[in-house]
């Protein structure tokens, strides 16, 4: 007799149930359940198999043998334009704070590439450490524009002189 394949599924939703359908076909596979991250799909049967809650799943793991999980959730929306245009205006605001940090005149005719790198260096270290230290995003453009505004008002100021 072939020894069966024992899966588990993560996902408790309407893709999960499809999943399970399509795995009953196959002789060799046995679903011996599915798991969630939603705590109210936990106990419910979707596709005649239980869900589980998130954090069972190590236990299930172990105690039912699993050998094969089946990832079954939606793909991630798709970005909306406005969503698509913030992420260009942070870009574009990024590359201007690391010309200006650098040094270089926005306004043109003082400047030099490498004072344009080691502005871009700068402002890549200081998002690495907002980034370790778990800033939201928000706050980070907030400082990226204060450091545009300084850069840009003590190179005005150089300037005059």
């Amino acid at each position: 007799m072939e020894k069966k394949i024992r899966v588990v599924r993560y996902g408790g939703g309407p893709v999960g149930g499809s999943i399970v359908r399509l795995m009953r076909q196959k002789q060799a596979l046995v679903i011996v359940g599915a798991i969630d991250k939603d705590p109210e799909k936990a106990g419910r049967q979707v596709g005649g198999v239980v869900v589980m809650a998130q954090e069972e799943m190590r236990d299930v793991v172990r105690d039912k043998n699993i050998v094969v999980g089946v990832l079954a959730v939606r793909r991630s929306v798709r970005p909306t334009r406005a969503q698509l245009l913030s992420a260009l205006l942070v870009g574009a605001l990024l590359a201007i704070a690391g010309v200006a940090l650098g040094g270089t005149s926005i306004f043109g005719g003082i400047g030099s590439v490498w004072r344009t790198v080691l502005g871009v260096l700068i402002l890549g270290m200081i998002t690495n450490g907002f980034n370790l230290l778990a800033v939201p995003d928000y706050w980070q453009n907030i400082v990226r524009g204060i450091l545009i505004i300084a850069a840009v008002a003590i190179s005005t100021l150089i300037e005059r002189r």
